[in-house]
């Protein structure tokens, strides 16, 4: 459990956020590309423009969210892995289950 399910899911638990943040400087950047040569605007103004509508929320719920599901995705993953049968029966529909059941949907109770 300690050398397999611990490094999974702290990792990823510290991973996921990291990327959401990435992913939300790349959307940025290219908004800004867009609106800085396809739509004519200039840096003032979408800086302006982004400084008025975002708020630290949008960027707070994105980076929980993120440690949220950085944490579910590893830890159901390793848990049905870990009570699946041998063999490929034993396989049978497992990965189906960790992600329906990472994603909130049944209850683990269910299995």
């Amino acid at each position: 459990m300690k050398y397999l399910t611990v490094p999974r899911v702290l990792g990823r638990h510290a991973a996921v956020p990291l990327l959401v943040a990435v992913g939300d400087a790349i959307v940025s950047f290219g908004g800004y590309l867009v609106g800085n040569n396809r739509l004519g605007f200039t840096r003032r103004s979408i800086w302006a423009i982004t400084v008025d509508f975002l708020e630290v929320w949008d960027v707070g719920s994105g980076m929980v969210k993120g440690a949220v599901f950085g944490f579910s995705w590893p830890t159901m993953g390793c848990y049905h892995g870990m009570n699946s049968g041998r063999g490929a029966r034993g396989w049978e529909g497992r990965p189906t289950k960790a992600v329906v059941s990472s994603s909130g949907v049944l209850n683990l109770g269910e299995y």
